[in-house]
């Protein structure tokens, strides 16, 4: 998949008129954001030059911000360099790694030690965003980052159902049932309307407290915004 609205993304940019952000500003970011991802490949500007099959002077143009990147460059640009293309424009968007599921799929905390920053797909990034990864070594979707919105007000909907979601559960239900924890699996709606979270790699209920409950019992089900590899960022996100 490759990154959306890309001309909106591009106009908001350059949107300069009636703003604090100057052209000047943006040229001065642009030219910033280019000799980082050179550095960070390990390039200068005539390595950059000669993999695009550009003289030196064009490229040397676009650090000095003599004109602007246009998207089409942009995109070779981050094809050559292993970037995406936005991060020519932009800063890449980085969160902290905190949670996980193991076998079991019950979402656990990694230790402060073992914590790590990842980047997150620009489309997908907000500050509401629960990044958990998959960590069942052998399985095909081990190491997988999964990207889940975090709803402000209605925690649950019945568009939720039949979809891959993080689900948590009311106070209530905790106290009821000691197994109600925190889960990641496909949220299934029951012959008697009851639901049930079953474990992808199993196809059976994650845990005692997954078989069988109410909606009143669920304090969030959030479907899943992304899943991804973070090795494999600048190539492509899988919705």
């Amino acid at each position: 998949m490759t990154i959306k609205n890309t001309n909106n993304i591009i106009s908001i940019l350059n949107k300069n008129k009636g703003n604090d952000v100057s052209i000047d500003k943006h040229h001065k970011k642009t030219m910033a954001l280019l000799k980082d991802l050179l550095d960070r490949k390990g390039w200068n500007q005539r390595k950059l030059a000669k993999e695009l099959h550009k003289d030196t002077t064009t490229v040397n143009r676009w650090a000095k911000n003599s004109r602007d990147i246009k998207w089409d460059q942009a995109e070779k640009i981050a094809k050559v360099i292993g970037c995406h293309p936005v991060e020519v424009y932009m800063p890449q968007k980085s969160i902290t790694l905190r949670w996980y599921v193991d076998a079991g799929y019950e979402v656990k905390k990694y230790s402060e030690k073992e914590q790590t920053e990842i980047r997150i797909p620009f489309e997908y990034y907000h500050p509401n965003v629960k990044a958990i990864q998959i960590n069942v070594p052998g399985s095909h979707v081990d190491g997988e980052i999964y990207l889940f919105d975090i709803p402000q007000t209605k925690k649950f909907s019945s568009l939720a159902i039949g979809k891959y979601c993080y689900c948590t559960s009311s106070e209530k239900y905790k106290k009821k049932n000691k197994a109600a924890v925190n889960v990641i699996g496909i949220l299934k709606s029951n012959s008697d309307y009851s639901l049930s979270v079953i474990h992808p790699l199993t196809n059976q209920p994650v845990n005692e407290a997954c078989k069988s409950f109410q909606p009143e019992d669920l304090g969030i089900a959030t479907p899943v915004k992304v899943k991804y590899n973070p090795l494999l960022i600048s190539q492509f996100v899988n919705t």
